[in-house]
C-alpha cells in the first residue's frame, strides 16, 4: 500500500525535527564527541537497513534505542513497519498502538494501523481505525480498503457508501470503477452499472480510458448494438485529435460483426496498431470474419 512507502526525503525531516526537538530521554545525556551514538544517527542507520531490505538486521538497531527511548514516536513506527515487512503483523500493531498515544490525529499512522489490521485479519478493528479519518482525509486506497471492509460487515451501508463516493469522483480512476462495478453485480445490482454508466459520456468524455471503460461495459450490459455502433462511430469522429485506444477499434470491429456487417468489420480493424493485433479479441475477430468469408 502507499501508506507503507515512506520516503527518504520525508525520513530526513522527521530526523531533523527529531534532532530540534529532542527526545524527553536524551535531554540528560551527555555531550558526546560520538555522533553514532546520538538517537537521530541510530535511527537513520535503521532506516538504512530497512530500505535495503535488512529488516531483522534493522529492528535490532531499532530495539537497542527503544530500550533508552521508548516514547520515541518515529522509532516506535520504523519499528511497527519493520515487524510489517516481516509479517509479524500483532508486533506492528502493539508499537503502531504504542505511536498513537503521541499522535491521536496522525494520518499516515491512523492508515498504516488500519492496513496492518487488515494484513493481520482482524477487519472489525481495522474498520475502527478508519473510522477515525475525516472524509477529506480518505484517498483511494482507504476507500477501497473501507468498502471491502463495509462489504464484510454490512451490505447496505456499502452500498450507499460506494456511490457516495463515485457520485464525489471528478477525475476517472479505473481501479475504483473496477471494484464498484464488481461490487455491483456481485451484489445483483445490474441495473445500477446500467445508471452509472449514464452519466459518463457528460462526465468523462475527453478521458479515453474512462470512455473505453465505458464502451466496453456497455456492449457486455446492452444488446442495442445498433445504437452502440452510432456512438463509437461518433465518438472517433469527435475525437480524431487525440490517440484512440485500439480495443475501441477492435470493439466497433465487434459490434459491426454482430450486425453482419463484416465488410465494415474487417474495414475498422485496419485502424488497429500492430502492436494491438496481438491483442486476442482482435485474433478472435479476425478468425470469425475469415470463416464468413469462407461461407
Amino acid at each position: 500500500m502507499i501508506w507503507m512507502k515512506m520516503k527518504m526525503k520525508n525520513k530526513i525531516i522527521c530526523i531533523l525535527t527529531l534532532i530540534i526537538l529532542g527526545c524527553s530521554s536524551y535531554e540528560k545525556r551527555e555531550n558526546t564527541n560520538d555522533n553514532l551514538e546520538r538517537p537521530e544517527y541510530v535511527i537513520l542507520k535503521g532506516i538504512n537497513l530497512k530500505q535495503r531490505g535488512e529488516y531483522s538486521e534493522a529492528l535490532v538497531t531499532f530495539e537497542e534505542l527503544f530500550k533508552e527511548d521508548s516514547k520515541n514516536k518515529i522509532l516506535l513506527e520504523e519499528i511497527a513497519e519493520s515487524y510489517v515487512k516481516l509479517g509479524d503483523y500483532k508486533k506492528a500493531i502493539f508499537y503502531y498502538e504504542e505511536a498513537m498515544k503521541y499522535s491521536e490525529r496522525d494520518v499516515r499512522l491512523i492508515k498504516n494501523l488500519a492496513y496492518t489490521y487488515y494484513l493481520d485479519g482482524n477487519y472489525k478493528k481495522s474498520l475502527e481505525s478508519l473510522e477515525n479519518l475525516y472524509e477529506k482525509e480518505n484517498d483511494i486506497e482507504t476507500k477501497k480498503l473501507k468498502v471491502f471492509l463495509l462489504i464484510k460487515n454490512n451490505l447496505k451501508i456499502s452500498q450507499e457508501y460506494l456511490e457516495n463516493v463515485e457520485n464525489k469522483i471528478e477525475n476517472f480512476d479505473i481501479n475504483f470503477y473496477d471494484m464498484y462495478v464488481n461490487f455491483l453485480i456481485d451484489s445483483g445490482l445490474d441495473d445500477r452499472v446500467k445508471n452509472m454508466l449514464n452519466s459518463f459520456p457528460t462526465r468523462f468524455y475527453l478521458d479515453s480510458e474512462a470512455m473505453n471503460f465505458y464502451f466496453q461495459l456497455k456492449y457486455k450490459y446492452s444488446f442495442d448494438y445498433e445504437e452502440l455502433e452510432k456512438e463509437l462511430k461518433k465518438y472517433i469522429v469527435l475525437n480524431n485529435n487525440i490517440e484512440i485506444k485500439d480495443e475501441i477499434y477492435i470493439l466497433l470491429g465487434e459490434v459491426e460483426y454482430k450486425l453482419k456487417n463484416y465488410k465494415e468489420s474487417k474495414n475498422t480493424l485496419k485502424f488497429v496498431s500492430k502492436n494491438g493485433r496481438k491483442n486476442q479479441r482482435y485474433l478472435e475477430l479476425v478468425r470469425s470474419l475469415d470463416n464468413e468469408n469462407k461461407l
